[in-house]
This record gives C-alpha cells, sequence and structure tokens, in this order.
C-alpha cells in the first residue's frame, strides 16, 4: 500500500493480563508492562518449581515487598497489591531449574486483571466507510450493521490482532478488530485489512 494514500493515523493497543512474557528465570529481573490498577501477582512456571520469589514495589506511592515461598508447584500468587513493581527476584533453587516464567496481573479475587499496552501510534491507514456512520453506539450489546474497515501498510515491527483496539487519531472514535487481519499483496506492495466494530461510547 502506498503510504501516501493514507488519510489518517490510528494508534493499535492490545489488552493483555501478561505483565511479564515467558522468558528463562534469571536472579532478578523486571516486568515488561507495568500495571495500570491496583493488582496481585501471579507467578507461574513451566515446571513445578520450589524455593522463593521475592517481589519489591509500591502502592499509593508506599514500598511494599514480599517473599513468597513455593513448594513443587508451577504458580504462586502475591498476597499483597501494588501499582508498581521494581523488581521480582528468584532464589538460586528456582533459577537452577532452568525453567521459563511469567508474571500475570490478578485481582484479589484471582482473576485475570487485563492491562492495556501500546502497540503502535501515529501510524498511517485509510479508512473504508461503506454508508454513514455518523452515529454512536451507545448500548451495550449494540450491533453495528456497516462495519467499517481500515487498511494499513504492512509492517514487520508488529502484527494485528482479533480484539485490538484501533483509535482513529484524528476523530477519537475506537474500534475493536473483529477477526483475523487479512493480508492482501498488490505487486511488490501489502498490506493488512483488518474488520471493525465500533466500541460503544
Amino acid at each position: 500500500m502506498i503510504l501516501s494514500m493514507c488519510q489518517s493515523k490510528i494508534s493499535l493497543k492490545r489488552q493483555t493480563s501478561l505483565l511479564k512474557d515467558s522468558t528463562t528465570v534469571v536472579a532478578s529481573f523486571a516486568l515488561d508492562r507495568s500495571p495500570t490498577r491496583k493488582t496481585c501477582l501471579l507467578v507461574e512456571f513451566a515446571v513445578a518449581v520450589t524455593g522463593t520469589i521475592t517481589i519489591t514495589g509500591s502502592l499509593d506511592s508506599s514500598p511494599v515487598s514480599e517473599t513468597l515461598s513455593i513448594s513443587s508447584s508451577t504458580f504462586k500468587n502475591s498476597i499483597k497489591m501494588y501499582d508498581s513493581i521494581t523488581s521480582i527476584a528468584l532464589d538460586a533453587t528456582i533459577v537452577a531449574s532452568g525453567t521459563t516464567v511469567t508474571v500475570k496481573s490478578i485481582g484479589r479475587n484471582g482473576l485475570e486483571q487485563a492491562v492495556e499496552t501500546t502497540i503502535i501510534a501515529s501510524y498511517p491507514a485509510q479508512f473504508i466507510r461503506q454508508k454513514s456512520v455518523g452515529f454512536d453506539v451507545k448500548i451495550s450489546g449494540s450491533v453495528e450493521k456497516n462495519m467499517p474497515l481500515v487498511i494499513i501498510p504492512y509492517t514487520s515491527t508488529f502484527t494485528p490482532q482479533d480484539a485490538d483496539l484501533v483509535t482513529n487519531s484524528g476523530t477519537g472514535e475506537i474500534f475493536f478488530v473483529v477477526g483475523n487481519p487479512y493480508e492482501e499483496h498488490y505487486g511488490m506492495m501489502k498490506h493488512y485489512i483488518l474488520k471493525l466494530q465500533r466500541k460503544e461510547q
């Protein structure tokens, strides 16, 4: 797709409970994403481990830390809540296992909490609207019959996914990506076509 054809700019956000993507265990590590609300942490390992996990962070600008013991288990959740995480430390026994670890955001009820992370910002795009969409979907559960499409130039730095949030930078409209993006080629040019559903305002 020729960039000069793009008359709009978009930002693309993704919701995930993962604060730390899967990585090999080390003595201490930081999170890949910061929590966007007060959260407990769920630390998960690929295999059962035994040892201690030390979490250091803060809540409402006050220091918070705790040391958790894990025994022949693949997961352990924190008791305390945090809104900022400085580091997570694993003892030598866990590190010696050579397994992988992930960290998720959860509530006190144990349910995963989605964290919004920005994938791209101010990226060129072209919206295609089948009919006038000068209306808001104000009621949760409403279905927009004439869903718009957005075309964005292909890049190897990211891949759009189902349920991503697309914001039209010019109008402030927010959409969900519906289904898997379609890749289309024109000669040497390549682009994604995303089907969108308007987010209730």
